[in-house]
């Protein structure tokens, strides 16, 4: 292991904070968290920007990870170079976070710390709101060619109307809000180096916004993204990226509406389509990234309350394991069901690993800032269809 590259107290960066810092770099290397109310120290690992193994005290994989958001107090050390651990976490670091701080909320994570730290109700309620807000990772200024202001309330873009601008949050909040027939949902809520705008922005003709984007707080900053700069990278890209990108960009919208559904309390529309049998089942742990020939696609996630389809796929999308992108569905967070006229064809991963290396940051960022909206949405959906179910069965 190399030298440590950054160091400080939990009081000033929380578990949470670390992990998304972490993530957002795509590091390599090991977290070390000491507390004086602990015998020995605990370890987390990570490979390309997610946790793959944790060790606290007896415990090891996500169990010791978990455990961790329960530490109040003490000192973190940083050091970059290779893990040397096999992969025992599967979740991305955006489900870890949200889970482990509903866990700390549910009273589910032991507290370590001083006295006070173990009434954690109000602290960790904030801190699990606040990290509902999606942060993305510095900002790249070479693509940013203004910069413009927002009051709280003021609309940036607005749902169903043309526009094919994108911007990145330099400063304060940005919701993404959709209109239901219960009126506006918020989506998502956006913070520092996220982007308002999306993949299909490139597509020819014109672009019709799914969404609204509205400011939040007093003084919103937004930086304009240099548009036709990266709508020209976006076109140089091979024909297999372009559509895999447009592939995730559709996975995230089934996702949104989705999550509407469930909000609406129509569970029935999460269901699978009948006749989808399973292709790739979690059990047999095949891996491979695949596009789709012919047939219908159903991404479908497993919970003690029954299926949940999360995104339905079809002939020129993508499915399986994405080698840059961690959302958090197949193979391990979720199965995949097909049709039987199912024909697929096997992506060669290292080439398009080689040509995401490729792209400038904010092409990058803007990539890894939609798979982040995919795992956070995933994760809503499931939090509000267990909670509907529970619901009913109260009931």
């Amino acid at each position: 292991m190399n030298d440590i590259v950054f160091s400080g107290k939990l009081e000033f960066l929380n578990l949470a904070e670390l992990i998304q810092l972490i993530g957002n770099n795509g590091s390599t290397g090991v977290l070390q968290l000491q507390s004086s109310y602990e015998p020995i120290p605990a370890f987390i690992y990570f490979l390309n920007g997610n946790p793959v193994d944790a060790e606290n005290g007896p415990d090891s994989g996500l169990t010791a990870l978990y455990s961790l958001f329960g530490w109040q107090t003490g000192d973190f050390s940083y050091s970059v170079g290779p893990a040397r651990k096999s992969k025992a976490i599967h979740k991305n670091r955006m489900e870890i976070i949200l889970d482990g701080l509903r866990m700390v909320d549910d009273g589910k994570v032991k507290m370590v710390g001083p006295a006070p730290a173990l009434s954690s109700t109000g602290a960790a309620a904030a801190r699990a709101r606040k990290m509902t807000q999606l942060k993305g990772p510095m900002v790249d200024y070479i693509y940013v060619v203004d910069e413009e202001s927002f009051v709280d309330g003021e609309v940036v873009t607005q749902e169903g109307k043309h526009g094919s601008w994108i911007w990145v949050v330099l400063d304060g909040l940005v919701d993404i809000v959709k209109t239901t027939e219960r009126g506006p949902e918020v989506i998502l809520r956006l913070a520092e180096g996220s982007f308002v705008g999306s993949f299909a922005s490139f597509l020819p003709g014109d672009h019709v916004r799914s969404a609204a984007a509205v400011a939040r707080g007093d003084n919103t900053q937004l930086g304009v993204i240099d548009a036709p700069r990266l709508a020209g990278e976006f076109a140089s890209l091979t024909p297999v990226f372009r559509r895999l990108l447009i592939s995730v960009d559709k996975r995230l919208k089934d996702l949104t509406d989705g999550l509407l559904s469930v909000r609406a309390k129509q569970l029935q529309n999460l269901q699978p389509s009948q006749g989808l049998e399973p292709f790739i089942p979690d059990a047999e742990g095949k891996e491979g990234l695949f596009t789709i020939k012919n047939g219908q696609v159903a991404i479908v996630r497993h919970t003690d309350y029954g299926q949940i389809r999360l995104a339905e796929l079809s002939k020129g999308d993508f499915f399986g394991v994405f080698p840059f992108l961690e959302f958090g569905h197949e193979p391990h967070g979720a199965s995949v069901f097909a049709s039987p006229d199912i024909e697929v064809g096997e992506v060669d991963e290292k080439l398009l690993s080689t040509e995401y290396d490729r792209q400038s940051t904010t092409m990058r960022n803007l990539i890894e800032h939609t798979s982040a909206c995919i795992s956070i949405t995933t994760q809503l959906i499931e939090d509000a269809f267990v909670k509907a179910k529970e619901g009913r069965r109260r009931a």
